[in-house]
């Protein structure tokens, strides 16, 4: 035993800290730059595993010189969040008063071939969030929450125009502002004003770019989607600076917290589940559906999947103290998790006081104007078109085409 120990897994285990000291190294240095080293970064939680038998080699051959390498992985392993998966680091308020300011945040990519609209309606009732950010938002899923979920949440602000339609529902009023956050984004983000009564706070929808470069070759494509996320990422960093007031970034980032883009925002904002929670909050995939026609479960039967990745985030400012946040259950038809978390103001007088936010004839990107219809207009108008590719709400029953000529916001 003891010859195998130093002939073999000795020299095994050595060299895999060294390797993954050269990954660590090159992430560093390098960050995202190559495709490879992007896959390499967004899988780094796993590098660690081999871990696990390099300790018992260790004490079983009682070689000193492995030891002051094995505690500098094992160093470099916590400050990279697998601290976050042993030791429970949240700070939560045990009983929050009622006069706090507490908000039950909500994303969820609903997958744009999801054909399972009540589904979508159920997960969303069963966490039953104060505001929810909703992505690759299909025609018939937005139809399906306008029906069933309007008295629950009569605010609601959808984009449908592109191919991933964007989409956010509020019990509290909300109004589109503008905001200019360019890029090729998969989803367009969607900018809001969130009315809390005693002050409003900023809101942004996201939802960053996986893979683009059409007839690319699949590496340069995946590098060059790398290079686009990380300039989203800047650009809504650079929004948080210059907005000081309250603002939740949430949706789906398409990066993991070993990605560049994901440390260029968390330069700036708070990750939530990272604040409120610990343990992995993977939250993609959750199945995978058979190419033919990539058709939801609800017509054919899905394949399960380990959910390996946590890309869908929530972040926010200062101003706000994450109180708890968990994973919601798959819904049957999405790929993706939900992820739900509770935040709370702890600097109330921060939130701005409603006002009307002034913005320019056109928005940028071929956004389009959005107004709140009185509902006797609406119920008119959705009588007319069955229901708009995208409209804003302020009731039940007040929804405007975009393509109506009109005055208000933009996204």
């Amino acid at each position: 035993m003891k010859h195998l120990i130093s002939t073999r897994l000795l020299p095994l285990a050595s060299g895999y800290l060294a390797g993954l000291f050269a990954w660590v190294l090159l992430r560093t240095w390098a960050g995202d730059r190559w495709w490879w080293l992007f896959l390499l970064n967004s899988i780094g939680g796993y590098l660690f595993v081999p871990l696990v038998g390099v300790v018992p080699v260790a004490l079983l051959a009682r070689r000193w010189q492995i030891w002051p390498p094995l505690v500098a992985a094992l160093v470099i392993w916590g400050s990279l969040g697998g601290a976050e998966l042993v030791v429970p680091f949240p700070t939560r308020l045990n009983d929050p008063s009622p006069s706090l300011t507490v908000l039950t945040v909500m994303t969820y990519n609903t997958l744009k071939s999801n054909r399972c609209a009540q589904q979508v309606v159920a997960t969303i009732q069963a966490a039953s969030p104060d505001v929810a950010f909703l992505q690759e938002l299909s025609q018939e899923n937005a139809e399906a929450i306008w029906r069933e979920l309007a008295d629950r949440y009569p605010y609601q602000v959808f984009d449908l125009h592109r191919r991933s339609g964007m989409g956010v529902i509020s019990r509290y009023p909300i109004r589109p502002v503008w905001a200019h956050l360019p890029g090729a984004w998969l989803g367009q983000p969607q900018a809001l004003r969130l009315d809390l009564g005693s002050g409003s706070v900023t809101i942004l929808n996201i939802h960053m770019v996986n893979l683009s470069g059409g007839q690319l070759p699949l590496p340069a494509a995946i590098e060059q989607a790398t290079r686009e996320r990380e300039q989203q990422a800047e650009t809504l960093r650079a929004f948080a600076v210059t907005h000081p007031a309250p603002l939740i970034v949430a949706g789906d980032f398409n990066a993991t917290q070993l990605n560049r883009s994901y440390a260029i925002l968390a330069s700036e904002l708070h990750d939530a589940w990272r604040e409120g929670e610990w343990g992995v909050g993977h939250t993609y995939p959750v199945v995978a559906f058979p190419w033919v026609g990539w058709r939801s479960p609800c017509e054919q039967a899905p394949v399960p999947l380990p959910c390996l990745f946590r890309i869908d985030h929530i972040f926010h400012s200062r101003h706000w103290q994450t109180l708890s946040a968990r994973v919601g259950p798959p819904d049957g038809g999405s790929d993706h998790h939900p992820l739900v978390v509770r935040l709370w103001l702890k600097e109330q007088g921060a939130a701005q006081s409603p006002q009307p936010e002034p913005g320019p004839d056109t928005g940028t990107g071929g956004d389009r104007g959005t107004a709140f219809c009185p509902p006797e207009r609406a119920e008119t108008q959705l009588s007319a078109h069955r229901q708009p590719r995208a409209y804003a709400t302020e009731g039940p029953l007040c929804g405007c085409p975009l393509g109506t000529p009109q005055t208000g916001g933009f996204w």
